[in-house]
């Protein structure tokens, strides 16, 4: 050891560290300041004046100080746990896991160590991990309500959300006054389709810290989802108030205006969101929408941020509330017309969603590939366990990784999010086995080639799908136009495709 040690220096300490304990930060401060004077590398001292200053917004000049300290005390285990809590708040992960790893080492027993590990796990996308890491933390303290709320956040991860509704509950029990955990709670209640319960623990979130925009706005999302519309819009005005800035709580705000049908409100909010961030593609392209104005096609950002958070009651709400069938409708289009009595050696899902339409293929096809750009909606997939291969990725850059040529593309609701279809196409043929086989389900336009709806989806004509199919190769085998889903109190027209490779 190169720093002074004297009783009267470990007196100094004490005092120093009753003050910081008790909130008398300058007071803490002067007297870590004076040890440092006598022993400038004092390792105690320099890692309790390197948590002050992270305590004061410094964070940078924090972790100098205690490394300075673990430098000095190679073995100071406490220390690389504080490294590990700065540098998992600063998103610095692999830092974050050396620093635990480095504590573990010296103390296996640190039940601390082991719950840094997990947040730090967590950001490097590693979930499994993490909550192996939080369950040895609660096997050595089962008291520690943070861990509870850091497994259930990686559990939220991994799609086991009741798992991670009791270990919310349990961190709620520890501590029933943490705000943050009522919230969490309900957004897993939220994504199990639990309504009332996550409104509830919205409520109460907002109960113990009224001013805080992202409850309110939750709030607003759970009874949006629960239609009471007029509520909603209450939560999320009252979330853009708190949090002018709040693109989030805008965008919300107009997502539920154009529900009420008061586009020209919507409009306005959008406009608001764009002029904060010009490039805020989800935006732009709902205002585009509302404003009659068709492009190309959906931006990416808008396709994964819509189905990332509707990946765990997709299924319900489509099905149940929605009664969307065309899985097992295309299904039973190519059994009609005899088309699904062979096994096909490659199939393709484009935009495969939650893996309906693996459910209804899987008996036809000996290699049956998803394409998709939502990764939660790729995990519901996996969970189905009929696809043997996935891929998170557009269309074109999915059927692009797909080595073998395809016999069977199968494309349910997934173009309406598309609206220029060449490029498409010009994939799908370029993949296509000699007499492939290419079936997909639209939203039925008239007239014109493909428009982009009020609703934010595109429709296309029969006229545009039959120009693409004469330029790329394709005859019609079958269309009939039939009714997709509900929406509101009545039906959307699609159209249901069989294309044939000549």
């Amino acid at each position: 050891m190169t720093f002074v040690h004297t009783p009267e220096l470990e007196q100094t300490l004490d005092r120093a560290l009753e003050f910081h304990q008790a909130g008398r930060l300058p007071e803490a401060e002067r007297l870590y300041r004076e040890i440092l004077s006598i022993s400038p590398n004092h390792p105690m001292a320099l890692h309790y004046l390197g948590l002050l200053a992270h305590q004061a917004g410094h964070s940078e000049q924090a972790l100098v100080l205690i490394n300075r300290a673990v430098a000095e005390l190679p073995d100071y285990a406490e220390a690389y746990c504080n490294l590990a809590n700065i540098c998992v708040q600063l998103e610095r992960a692999e830092e974050a896991e050396t620093h635990c790893r480095k504590a573990l080492a010296f103390e296996p027993d640190n039940a601390s160590a082991y719950g840094n590990l997990a947040r730090a796990l967590i950001l490097r996308g590693h979930f499994e991990e993490a909550v192996a890491s939080c369950a040895k933390a609660l096997n050595l303290n089962p008291n520690m309500a943070d861990v509870y709320e850091v497994c259930a956040s990686a559990l939220r991860k991994l799609g086991r959300l009741e798992q991670a509704v009791e270990n919310y509950r349990k961190a709620i029990a520890l501590k029933p006054n943490v705000a943050s955990y009522h919230n969490n709670l309900g957004t897993a209640y939220h994504e199990l389709n639990r309504l009332s319960e996550a409104i509830a623990c919205f409520l109460k979130a907002i109960a113990l810290e009224p001013d805080t925009a992202l409850f309110h706005n939750n709030l607003g999302a759970a009874l949006n989802a629960d239609r009471q519309l007029e509520q909603a819009f209450e939560c999320y005005q009252k979330a853009a108030a708190l949090d002018p800035n709040s693109i989030m709580a805008l965008q919300n705000i107009a997502n539920v205006l154009r529900e009420m049908g008061r586009a020209d409100e919507a409009i306005a909010s959008l406009e608001k969101i764009l002029d904060l961030d010009p490039g805020h593609a989800t935006s732009r392209h709902n205002l585009n929408a509302l404003q009659g104005k068709t492009t190309d096609s959906a931006p990416q950002e808008y396709v994964e941020e819509l189905f990332d958070q509707f990946a765990n009651r997709f299924e319900d709400d489509l099905q149940v509330k929605l009664e969307y069938k065309m899985p097992a409708l295309l299904k039973q289009v190519m059994t009609d017309l005899r088309l699904a009595a062979k096994t096909y050696d490659t199939v393709v899902d484009l935009g495969c969603g939650t893996g309906l339409i693996g459910l209804h293929f899987k008996d036809i096809a000996n290699t049956l590939i998803g394409i998709d750009l939502s990764k939660n909606m790729i995990r519901e997939a996996e969970g189905k366990g009929v696809y043997d291969h996935l891929h998170v990725d557009d269309l074109i850059n999915g059927l692009n990784r797909v080595n073998a040529p395809v016999d069977l593309f199968i494309s349910a609701d997934v173009f309406i999010y598309v609206g220029n279809l060449l490029e498409t196409f010009a994939a799908v043929r370029n993949r296509a086995a000699p007499d492939a086989l290419f079936i997909f389900s639209t939203e039925h336009a008239d007239s014109g080639d493909f428009v982009l709806q009020s609703s934010s989806r595109y429709a296309h004509s029969e006229d545009y799908i039959q120009a693409l199919a004469d330029q790329f190769g394709f005859d019609i085998e079958y269309f009939e136009k039939t009714n997709l889903r509900k929406e509101k109190h009545g039906w959307i027209t699609g159209g249901v495709y069989v294309l044939k490779r000549i």
